[in-house]
């Protein structure tokens, strides 16, 4: 694992991410908008991101922006997979969880106007597909934000 470092920052991070997404939403009874449930993910992609991309340039002859921000983003995949894979398996295997993420997703579509009867109406619907809804989220979100860490990452990171 000396040698890839995207292994090696983003699988422990990924893993730190997870408890602390967790453990906000189910051990402390955070809602799903406060900061440490909210963006702590993110902030953990951003440091696997820097400090891969550091230590991949310390090994490597080539650094230039390409590798560089293929590196990053070999990290992004890592971190993202394994919060997914973990995320859908807990909602899949949690009820509890998966009605602690339905009250969150019926509390949203009230603040955006949405009246009692059309949440009603797409209660068996938001059930059958929350676990897609997601893991969507989760992937397409983690990749772009990824996606944007990896390349200003290359950029300040590159040798000249």
């Amino acid at each position: 694992m000396n040698n890839k470092p995207h292994l090696k920052y983003g699988v422990p991070f990924a893993a730190v991410s997870v408890l602390i997404y967790l453990g906000g939403l189910i051990l402390l009874k955070l809602p799903a908008t406060h900061f440490l449930v909210n963006w702590s993910p993110t902030l953990l992609l951003l440091a696997a991101i820097v400090l891969s991309t550091l230590e991949y340039r310390k090994q490597n002859d080539k650094n230039g922006f390409g590798h560089l921000f293929a590196n990053g983003f070999r990290t992004t995949a890592v971190f993202t997979v394994i919060v997914g894979v973990i995320i859908a398996a807990y909602l899949a295997s949690s009820p509890g969880f998966q009605d602690l993420m339905l009250k969150y997703t019926m509390e949203s579509a009230k603040q955006q106007g949405y009246t009692a009867e059309m949440i009603q109406e797409n209660d068996a619907r938001m059930r059958s597909m929350l676990i897609p809804f997601v893991l969507g989220g989760i992937v397409i979100s983690q990749l772009i934000a990824g996606a944007i860490f990896s390349a200003i990452s290359a950029i300040a990171f590159k040798k000249q």
